[in-house]
């Protein structure tokens, strides 16, 4: 091969090994680049979206951040459950137990627990109070079974829609920031909500919101003690009960044992006893025969005897909407609204 072969071929490898080298760089680069713009993307394709439910729940009442009721009372829950498909409408239909049902807030079925027109809904408070021998036991209680009216309707699509409406006419969940949660599961809801096991059926729902403090009443225990006289007087939903001398409505409590108190710690916050200084004496209906006390609490018909708290005025006869509470009549029976 001539000399001047070797001599100019040189050059053009040289030439064409560096743009060989810089064309890979550059490939190199944009690879990298690109690899590092797609792992943003990559990983949140990765994560998986959780399924959406069958069942839409929906909040109303309270808002987030609204100032509810008065008094700590007077303000509303609403809701409703919608099926997203013609599938989920079984999951809300008669056979499932959802149906239209009024809870008469004086019946057994008002009580914490599973609501008998929505058994699968649950309505917790963050604020409520663990009241021990009272279905009351803490946040986890599940508040659906106080729900007063339950509808059921057919909307847009052919799908089944219920609503859901609770009025709190007392103060009896605590006051101040509270977070309402909502959702339903599958078949009937327990009284207490475990953290784990149920097979949810909607999305969750939480409100932030705030509860208006109560007002002031009497002291329960200026109240327990003002006045140990018993008498009758007439309700309109409940007939003769017994009442103190100021006219405060006077309670049982199933769960005692006699003479044996049941109600202690924060139950005897919200059911002060009615106490007797001396002699518990009878009023106008009362059977003196039945009047006593024990322990200085006054007794009828060998039953304690409590004030509730929620009663914050003569005639007041809330506490005969609460579990294992009852008024008395003056044969010593509970008082049940007729």
């Amino acid at each position: 091969m001539p000399p001047h072969a070797s001599v100019n071929r040189s050059p053009r490898r040289k030439r064409v090994g560096r743009i060989v080298y810089a064309m890979f760089t550059l490939a190199a680069t944009a690879l990298i680049a690109l690899a590092a713009g797609a792992s943003p993307a990559a990983a949140k394709a990765s994560t998986p979206k959780p399924p959406t439910m069958p069942v839409k729940l929906s909040v109303f009442s309270p808002g987030a951040r609204d100032i509810a009721g008065k008094d700590g009372a007077g303000f509303v829950v609403d809701l409703s459950l919608t099926a997203r498909n013609r599938a989920a409408n079984a999951l809300l239909a008669p056979e499932a137990g959802y149906k239209p049902f009024f809870n008469n807030p004086t019946a057994p079925t008002f009580a914490p627990g599973a609501d008998q027109g929505a058994p699968g809904l649950v309505v917790m408070l963050s604020t409520t109070p663990n009241t021990p021998g009272t279905p009351f036991q803490g946040p986890n209680t599940n508040l659906a079974g106080l729900f007063q009216i339950n509808g059921v309707s057919t909307v847009k699509d052919a799908l089944t829609q219920t609503w859901n409406t609770w009025q709190i006419g007392k103060a009896a969940f605590g006051s101040g920031p509270v977070t309402l949660t909502a959702f339903v599961v599958k078949g009937t809801a327990p009284a207490v909500v475990p953290d784990t096991g149920l097979e949810r059926i909607s999305n969750t729902v939480k409100v932030p919101f705030t509860i208006t403090s109560p007002a002031a009443s009497i002291p329960p225990a200026a109240a327990a003690n003002a006045n140990a006289t018993l008498k009758m007087t007439n309700d309109p939903k409940l007939g003769s009960i017994l009442v103190d001398a100021t006219g405060r409505t006077v309670y049982r409590f199933e769960k005692d044992q006699g003479t044996m108190s049941a109600c202690t710690g924060a139950c005897a916050t919200a059911w002060p006893a009615l106490r007797a200084s001396g002699t518990p004496t009878a009023g106008p209906g009362v059977d003196p025969a039945k009047v006593g006390s024990a322990n200085g609490q006054v007794t009828y018909d060998g039953h304690l005897l409590y004030f509730y708290a929620g009663d914050s005025k003569p005639g007041d006869t809330l506490g005969a909407g609460i579990p294992s509470f009852d008024a008395v009549s003056p044969t010593g029976m509970d008082a049940h609204a007729a």
